[in-house]
């Protein structure tokens, strides 16, 4: 005979079936598929239910429960992924096959003790495993996620509340509990149910996880609705047939009448609403993918609803953007063109520069050095304003002035005197800057000569040189974006064909923010462009012949910051000798020492092996100090190239804490660039003028 315990499983049995369909087509997640299950393991145990009458009872709650069981499980693993957020194992555990067993088994105790009215202990003891199974399969995990922060683990908790309250009411009606007829425990374990499906969707689509489609999501709240109140019906009409037969042709009718309504829903309402609502925002959805793409779109939607306005909007919207992009992508291509240009003037400008520097060393060859001194206020060659004095040194002295018409900041330098060598060292400064636009080598922007005085103009930096800022050495947040910098200007020099020949913390000038600086390196005044050249000096030199720009058998230099194989002579200055200074410094920024007692060059120069450098600090990164005992090897060819440097030290300010990072892992030196002719961003004076 039927009666209302059919009825409604019938009725969960067709939404569950076609809840299991829904996140099944199409699902491309392993998250997706296992909620698929977790429906059609409910769907078992509503269709084993529902055979009771024709197969009994007791194999139909045995079958039913064990299927339930089965969807717990997949509930569990769906609830273990969303509070661990990772995709759930592909195959359980051990343990948790166990555990399955062991819950079958109690499955069969519920099943038996609701067979049999006498054996009430068994069915308690079966509904209390499945109880505290469910709670600590799925709920235990969803709320400790949900206090350890997991957003929307509260609306997946409170779906899962819905089974559990089920299981308490089976314990009503195991246990005959005193509650209203009309409000019987099974009305409450249906209704339970109803909303665990409701909730458990509802969670699904607000979460982001992979998307339904709408038709599907209009279907399946329309059935919701409908099979609650068939639900309600049953509950509160079926009870009141005056005998079993009235109530068995009741619950026939409800089942057809459930099972047409059903049918209409899943293959009508799609084409009721197609044109009317699906239609359109799936016209709208599709609209808001191309425009994002750059597309232009304009709906074909002629209606005078919300829709309509909605649609009307749109495509002003989508029209507007797009000719926006349009006018934005021309401002674009002209800025680009206008950039291009300015990059051809401005090398136009560094060529011109060069060869302006050659003739001027040309002509101090057959001029008086004797210039006069510029004083504060004067006025250099009608350009530049001279506002302060910046250094000083044995040669000449480095001003701070401002360009005449634009009163942009730049730093003068100026020779004062001395012999004709210093005088070609200094404008082959100025030649060789002029070539080379680097984002951490100084630019020179103008050369020239004011009463006697030659003097070039490079750009202003305003928080002076490396060696000013002794205070920060060994904050390491702070050197190594520093470090990358010099490093980055090392390996363009380099590539130029430039030795430096006296880097050293004075030379290397800093500017921007004082917490997170940029580094530039200059004073190019005894930097070689031609390798070749430069052995060919020292031979001339050996042979008693003078050489512009360097007295014979000078070692021109910074001591402590020379390669021992420059004991050998100017010949022996190799590319690896700059990285061997290098390193010198970098030890220096890195711990606030020199990492030699005796200068490696005088050790050679008196027959004395290498010296071993001093420790590094103990908070040094283990990385930086192995790369700086490679860079300070007695070998040149054991030395890393100025390029390995860069990339080493990007590497290990990576390894630095995100606090303790800088802006070393994420500076980008294309902002350095200079962004119009004649005009590059600000430095202050080397240490030798």
């Amino acid at each position: 005979m039927l009666e209302t315990t059919t009825v409604v499983c019938a009725i969960q049995a067709i939404l569950t079936a076609y809840l299991g369909w829904v996140l099944a087509h199409g699902a491309k997640s392993k998250a997706r598929k296992t909620l698929a299950w977790v429906q059609w393991g409910f769907c078992g145990y509503n269709v084993g239910l529902l055979l009771g009458p024709w197969v009994g009872r007791l194999p139909s709650n045995f079958v039913g429960l064990s299927l339930a069981v089965f969807g717990m499980f997949q509930l569990s693993r769906f609830a273990r992924w969303y509070a661990a957020g990772a995709e759930p194992e592909v195959a359980p555990p051990s343990s948790s096959i166990l555990g399955a067993a062991a819950l079958v088994a109690a499955s069969g105790l519920a099943a038996l003790g609701l067979f049999d009215p006498a054996r009430t202990l068994s069915a308690v003891m079966g509904l209390l495993l499945l109880l505290l199974a469910f709670a600590t399969w799925s709920l235990f995990a969803l709320a400790r996620a949900h206090l350890a922060g997991v957003p929307r683990c509260r609306s997946y908790m409170l779906a899962c509340l819905c089974p559990i309250l089920s299981l308490l009411s089976s314990f009503g009606y195991v246990l005959h509990a005193p509650i209203p007829q009309w409000f019987h425990a099974l009305f409450m374990r249906d209704l339970a149910m109803l909303a665990f499906e409701f909730l458990l969707l509802v969670s699904y689509l607000d979460s982001g996880h992979e998307p339904i489609s709408l038709r599907e999501r209009v279907v399946s709240g329309i059935l919701m609705a409908l099979f609650a109140l068939a639900t309600i019906a049953a509950h509160l009409v079926l009870p009141l047939a005056p005998n079993p037969v009235a109530q068995h042709a009741g619950a026939v009718r409800m089942m057809i009448l459930v099972g047409a309504a059903s049918l209409v829903v899943v293959l009508v309402t799609p084409r009721l609403f197609r044109k009317s609502i699906l239609d359109p925002l799936a016209a709208l959805l599709a609209g808001l993918e191309k425009a994002e793409a750059g597309e232009r779109v304009a709906l074909p939607i002629e209606r005078r609803d919300e829709l309509g306005g909605v649609a009307r909007a749109f495509n002003t919207m989508v029209a507007g953007l797009a000719d926006g992009r349009a006018a934005l992508g021309a401002r674009l291509a002209e800025i680009q063109a206008r950039q291009t240009e300015i990059e051809s003037l401005n090398e136009e400008l560094r060529r011109q520069i060069a060869a302006r520097s050659r003739q001027l060393g040309e002509l101090l060859s057959k001029l008086d050095l004797k210039g006069e001194r510029i004083q504060i206020g004067a006025l250099v060659d009608d350009r530049y304003r001279v506002e302060d004095q910046l250094g000083a040194g044995a040669m000449g002295v480095v001003f701070d002035v401002r360009r005449m018409g634009d009163e942009k900041r730049f730093a003068l330098k100026t020779l004062l005197g001395g012999a004709h060598d210093d005088a070609v060292r200094f404008t082959r400064e100025a030649e060789i800057a002029a070539t080379i636009h680097h984002p951490h080598v100084v630019s020179i922007v103008d050369v020239g000569i004011h009463r006697h005085s030659p003097y070039f103009v490079m750009e202003y930096l305003s928080q002076g040189t490396l060696a000013d800022s002794s205070h920060r050495f060994g904050d390491f947040a702070w050197v190594l974006p520093l470090l990358e910098d010099v490093a980055s200007g090392l390996t363009e020099l380099h590539a130029r064909g430039v030795l430096h020949r006296d880097l050293k913390p004075a030379n290397v000038l800093l500017d921007g923010d004082p917490s997170a600086p940029r580094a530039k390196i200059g004073d190019l005044g005894i930097a070689r462009a031609d390798l070749a050249q430069a052995l060919a000096d020292t031979a001339e030199a050996g042979s008693g012949r003078r050489v512009a720009g360097t007295a014979p058998g000078a070692l021109l230099g910074t001591y402590p910051y020379m390669a021992p194989e420059l004991a050998r002579g100017a010949a022996a200055y190799t590319a690896h000798s700059d990285v061997f200074s290098f390193g010198v410094l970098a030890w220096e920024v890195s711990s606030g020492a020199l990492p030699f007692r005796m200068p490696p060059v005088v050790a050679s120069m008196s027959g004395l092996p290498l010296p071993e450098p001093l420790p590094m600090p103990d908070d040094a990164p283990a990385e930086l100090t192995r790369l700086l005992v490679r860079c300070l090897a007695r070998e040149p060819e054991n030395r890393p190239t100025a390029r390995d440097i860069v990339t080493a030290l990007h590497s290990i300010a990576e390894t630095l804490p995100a606090s303790n990072r800088g802006r070393g892992a994420h500076h980008d030196p294309a902002r350095d660039d200079a962004d119009e002719v004649n005009a590059f961003a600000p430095t202050v004076a080397p240490e030798r003028a």
